[in-house]
C-alpha cells in the first residue's frame, strides 16, 4: 500500500470515528433529556403531593379540633366572635386563601394555562360569606411574594364578587 493510499484509509476511519463520537453524543443528549423530562413530572408530583398534603392538614385542623370547627362554622355563617375567635378565623381564612392561590400558581405552571377554575373554586368559596370574602379581598389587595399572578388573574377576570361594594 501507498502512503498516499494509507494517508486516504487513515483519513476515513478517522472521519468514521468523528461521526462515531457525535452519534454518541447525541445520544447522550438524548438520554439526558430524557432524565430530565422524567425528574421534571417527578418535580411536579412532589409539588401535587405538597399541596395535597397542605389542604389535608387545614382540614384535619378543622376535622380534629371542636373548637376550631365552631369558629370556622359561626365565623362563616357571621355570627359573632370575639377577639381571640376573630383572629383564628382570620388566620384559617388567610391559610385557605394561601392554599387556593397555590392551587393555582400549580396549575398555571404545570398546565401552562391560566388556572380560571381555581379562581371560580375562590368566588364559589366566598359566596354568602361575608366575613371570609373581606379576608379573602383584603389578601387580594396585599403585595406577597407568590401571589402576583393569581391576583392579577382574579382582577382580569373581575368576578362581581371581588367587585367594591
Amino acid at each position: 500500500m501507498k502512503p498516499g493510499e494509507l494517508n486516504d484509509w487513515l483519513g476515513v476511519l478517522t472521519n468514521i470515528g468523528v461521526m462515531a463520537g457525535l452519534v454518541l453524543v447525541a445520544y447522550e443528549i438524548h438520554q439526558n433529556n430524557i432524565a430530565l423530562d422524567r425528574q421534571e413530572r417527578i418535580s411536579q408530583i412532589e409539588v401535587v403531593d405538597g399541596i395535597r398534603a397542605a389542604w389535608q392538614n387545614w382540614e384535619y385542623a378543622i376535622i380534629e379540633n371542636e373548637d376550631v370547627a365552631d369558629i370556622w362554622m359561626r365565623g362563616n355563617t357571621g355570627q359573632p366572635l370575639d377577639e381571640l375567635e376573630e383572629y383564628r378565623y382570620e388566620q384559617l381564612a388567610r391559610e385557605m386563601f394561601r392554599l387556593i392561590s397555590q392551587n393555582y400558581r400549580q396549575y398555571t405552571t404545570i398546565e401552562g394555562e391560566p388556572a380560571d377554575r381555581v379562581v371560580q373554586q375562590l368566588v364559589n368559596t366566598v359566596q354568602s360569606r361575608p366575613r371570609l370574602k373581606k379576608v379573602f379581598i383584603e389578601q387580594l389587595d396585599r403585595r406577597e411574594f407568590g401571589q402576583n399572578s393569581f391576583r392579577a388573574r382574579v382582577k382580569e377576570i373581575d368576578p362581581p364578587e371581588f367587585r367594591a361594594q
